[in-house]
């Protein structure tokens, strides 16, 4: 086991760094791989703030999982699902295709509502 400065070994070892690439590749937080691994997390900040590119590959690993769900909806898409192709471009081309209705305008700026009066009122104003 190595040992870091002052003589205490050090918790960051292969096994623990396998553990927690493996629940960071499937989008763990840290409080939940750190758990997983044995660590706290101050361990693991500490290991990342003294190797920077270790925390470069941990954000990337915990795209992974938003990775599979694109490819899972792609694939849906290509096979022709109606479902899953409205779903996505409701979301995903909101301009053309989302179904809600904007209440402000394109940078949250208020838009102009009319309101007309209703029927019954129009009738009680008099004639001319």
């Amino acid at each position: 086991m190595t040992t870091e400065k002052g003589g205490q070994p050090t918790k960051m070892t292969e096994i623990t760094l396998k553990v927690l690439k493996k629940c960071f590749l499937n989008d763990a937080t840290d409080k939940q791989a750190c758990l997983e691994a044995g660590i706290t997390p101050t361990t693991l900040y500490n290991y990342q703030e003294k190797h920077p590119e270790y925390l470069e590959l941990k954000t990337l690993w915990k795209e992974n999982v938003k990775l599979k769900a694109k490819q899972n909806l792609v694939d849906k898409i290509q096979e022709g699902d109606t479902d899953v192709s409205k779903w996505y471009s409701e979301r995903r081309a909101k301009e053309e295709f989302s179904i809600r209705q904007e209440l402000t305008g394109a940078d949250g700026e208020e838009i102009g509502v009319v309101i007309l009066p209703s029927k019954e009122i129009q009738d009680d104003k008099p004639t001319v």
